[in-house]
């Protein structure tokens, strides 16, 4: 199974080195960016879903807030 991030290899790649007609390259271009806008949909659900960034340490007052 080829992952989203091959397809968009492959596709730079064809773009690159292979002769194409003017459809043929247009329809590759269409497709690279529709895979690109794909990929990027997917890296801010995962980013959301894992959230990595480093979180501020909670101090006394934060947790016993005075009365």
């Amino acid at each position: 199974m080829t992952t989203s991030h091959d397809h968009i290899r492959e596709l730079q790649a064809e773009l690159r080195h292979c002769r194409l007609t003017r459809r043929e390259r247009t329809a590759a271009e269409t497709e690279l960016a529709q895979a690109i806008a794909h990929q990027a949909e997917l890296d801010c659900a995962f980013d959301e879903l894992f959230d990595t960034r480093p979180r501020r340490r909670r101090t006394a007052v934060d947790r016993h807030p005075p009365s």
